[in-house]
């Protein structure tokens, strides 16, 4: 199915007592566009080029809000919550109860988009309340290394950790992985050393 073109049209006198008559084709709202042949094309600069990659279709339609990454179903089940970590999210945020039964459970994180129709997490929920995301899909952990200098070297690294776990861990150990390499130089200070 192809989405219907509505195109404006408007009349434009020149100075030479000619007119021109200008096509407006509004902005669609069925992104990503399709030719005929079912190709979808993306517009780089004045030049386009086919997509061919399943990634860039996914960024595609993520960008227009017709697909979303994070609600992509697991093959988790709720036994893999953290519920530890969920209950204290939910008294935090919301200062409600961990749920009685796992009735509730379900319907409460399906409800916050944390789970899918059919009782497994999204990658949102395993993101964020599994207790070990990694197992589930092992694209979830952080790799930092700190070189010496400003170059990347093949052996030599001063330090190096992998970070793992659920997202806000990993974000806070990342953080301090970062605090810890960086190089603290106080704005117009020297040292000066007293002799004693």
């Amino acid at each position: 199915m192809r989405s219907p073109l509505t195109v404006q049209t408007e009349n434009i006198l020149l100075a030479n007592e000619r007119v021109v008559i200008a096509l407006i084709v509004p902005k669609g709202l069925d992104k990503p566009y399709f030719d005929k042949n079912g190709v979808i094309w993306l517009k780089t600069g004045a030049d386009k080029r086919r997509v061919n990659s399943k990634e860039e279709l996914r960024r595609l339609f993520q960008m227009s809000g017709q697909f979303h990454v994070d609600e992509l179903p697991t093959k988790a089940g709720v036994d893999a919550l953290d519920s530890f970590r969920f209950r204290a999210f939910l008294r935090e945020a919301y200062q409600w109860d961990f749920p009685e039964s796992d009735e509730q459970l379900m319907r409460l994180l399906q409800s916050m988009n944390l789970a899918t129709e059919d009782g497994k997490l999204n990658l949102a929920g395993a993101l964020l309340f599994a207790e070990r995301p990694e197992w589930i899909v092992p694209q979830f952990v952080v790799k930092a290394i700190r070189y010496p200098g400003n170059d990347i070297h093949v052996t030599d690294y001063l330090d190096s950790e992998d970070f793992s776990g659920p997202l806000c861990k990993v974000f806070e150990d990342a953080q301090a992985f970062v605090m810890r390499n960086l190089h603290k130089v106080q704005a117009g200070r020297g040292l000066v050393l007293f002799p004693l």
